[in-house]
């Protein structure tokens, strides 16, 4: 279910790894949208104290732009939200510290998709629901931006629904 790193990592490496990537991804979705830029442009809209640097601008301005929906857009801020718990924690923090345990629950794709490498799994430790989540969002994105990549003429394939 998770790449190998993932399995060997701590729990806060865990969350900002995968946060990380899924906001890279986001990043992505977002730039095939817009017109082709230079680097130099990317970076004056995506770095620093640009105007979408942060995971919640990006997040935000996917959802303006209809590249996701408002339970993707939810599912996205609370990644973010755990993201930022295990980046900020001065103390010991794990998927199994309350607060994190308890925004992993509200976490929705899961139960709006059926993944069928995850039928018959019980996605209840929040660890699980976390990684798991991100990165069926990624896929997601992935199949969107890259269907060539993806069998999506298979009908037994389910789509990640992004809205």
């Amino acid at each position: 279910m998770q790449p190998s790193h993932l399995d060997r990592s701590d729990d806060r490496a865990a969350a900002i790894i995968v946060s990380t990537h899924l906001e890279d991804d986001l990043k992505e979705f977002i730039l095939s949208k817009m017109v082709p830029l230079t680097q130099s442009e990317i970076g004056e809209i995506f770095i620093g104290d640009s105007p979408i640097s942060t995971f919640s601008a990006k997040i935000n301005l996917a959802y303006a732009l209809g590249l996701i929906g408002k339970q993707a857009r939810h599912d996205l801020s609370l990644i973010r939200h755990i993201r930022n718990t295990f980046a900020h924690s001065r103390k010991p923090i794990s998927f199994a510290t309350n607060e994190v345990a308890d925004t992993c629950k509200h976490l929705t794709l899961l139960d709006r998709h059926q993944e069928p490498r995850f039928q018959g799994r019980a996605l209840l430790a929040p660890r699980d629901r976390f990684v798991a989540t991100a990165q069926l969002y990624r896929t997601g994105i992935m199949c969107t931006l890259r269907p060539e990549l993806f069998n999506l003429e298979d009908e037994h394939q389910p789509q990640i629904p992004l809205d």
